[in-house]
């Protein structure tokens, strides 16, 4: 399994539960109608039995790794060895190593023993294992690497293009640019390993859409790929980027709504950062007994849904995930069960298919809305 860099990414937490959909408290989704009352009297009368179609279905001892389908194959974990299937559930590449990440441009990271090299989509090793520390994913052409506790960058071919400098923060490369750590900050290269972006920062994270967001002393703002800041360092804590036009600001331990000119549109009240997808952002709100309830609003910070869920996920083609109880379901925009809370964990829907896990075993199913 991928392992999250610590340290200078707290954030980008936020980030990867939404992105990739986790099954472990997994994240992503929302739904709509405007009371309490009327949203649990949807859903004690939606009794829908929506045929479930699985694309592989809960296997005993097949652990198919939370990160989903990547390029067409999976993670399977027999007996701590990873391997990957196909989404037809045929073992393509036998279980054998130590750990493995997601198929990106064709690769995969691998480790054997405590070394990371790389395979390709038939499991041929075509970088030898010889890199230390986590697994990272190709992306715009190179993998980040570490090296005697140095972070560099290689090809495809394995070559080192960018040699190890820089220090463990250093991400990777997105719209051509590497946030990199140098003597305990945080600046920017490009792809020729030139600093573009002094470090500065106590946080950098990865470019989107044409900005980033950093923190210089204790405030967050974004800057852009110059290195200006387009919106000031004045919040506690930012949402790692912009999505439907909105990300998620932090001010005195409330998260509110700002705008691509740094505009506050909702004001913070929320106890959780808030990300839109598909109209609509999941939220949480304190109950009773310090309870966590979430639910969704819309972008003018009204609820759509009321709090009533243990957790949610985000909306994702149509559907959302969430805990009703101790099970998993899904619902839609007006708040309807579509997916009758039956799972113990069940992730956001990408590409047509979700991740979820019954008794143990994990599956995956098809958008019932497709």
């Amino acid at each position: 399994m991928i392992k999250i860099p610590k340290s200078k990414y707290l954030l980008t937490l936020l980030s990867l539960s939404t992105a990739i959909g986790i099954i472990t408290i997994i994240l992503t989704p929302f739904a709509v109608t405007s009371s309490i009352l009327h949203i649990q009297s949807n859903l004690k009368e939606n009794k829908l039995k929506t045929n479930i179609k699985y694309i592989i279905s809960p296997k005993i001892n097949l652990g198919i790794d939370t990160w989903g389908f990547y390029e067409g194959l999976a993670n399977v974990n027999f007996n701590d060895k990873f391997g990957f299937v196909s989404k037809q559930g045929d073992l393509l590449i036998k279980p054998m190593f130590d750990d493995a990440g997601m198929f990106s441009e064709g690769l995969a990271a691998v480790k054997i023993g405590n070394k990371i090299g790389y395979i390709n989509t038939i499991g041929k090793i075509v970088i030898k294992p010889q890199f230390e520390g986590q697994l990272w994913h190709f992306s715009d052409g190179l993998a980040r690497v570490t090296l005697n506790h140095k972070v560099g960058y290689i090809n495809q071919k394995g070559e080192l293009i960018i040699k190890p400098q820089f220090e463990e923060g250093s991400s990777s490369f997105t719209e051509g640019l590497a946030a990199v750590e140098l003597n305990g900050k945080m600046g920017y290269i490009n792809k020729q390993g030139k600093l573009v972006i002094k470090p500065q920062f106590n946080i950098g994270l990865n470019f989107e859409n044409g900005l980033a967001a950093v923190m210089l002393g204790k405030k967050m703002g974004f800057i852009n790929k110059e290195g200006k800041f387009i919106i000031q360092p004045k919040f506690d804590r930012v949402y790692h980027k912009f999505a439907d036009g909105l990300s998620a600001v932090e001010i005195g331990e409330k998260w509110g709504l700002i705008n691509e000119k740094g505009e506050l549109l909702v004001q913070p009240k929320f106890d959780s950062p808030l990300e839109f997808s598909e109209g609509l952002a999941r939220v949480r709100v304190e109950g009773k007994n310090n309870t966590n309830n979430w639910g969704f609003i819309n972008k003018k910070g009204e609820f759509t849904i009321a709090p009533q869920f243990e957790f949610v996920g985000i909306f994702s083609e149509g559907l959302a995930p969430v805990q009703l109880g101790n099970k998993w379901g899904y619902i839609n925009k007006q708040g309807q069960f579509i997916i009758q809370p039956q799972f113990e964990n069940a992730g956001a829907f990408v590409n047509g298919e979700a991740v979820i896990s019954i008794k143990g075993k994990t599956g995956f199913i098809a958008n019932p809305l497709n």
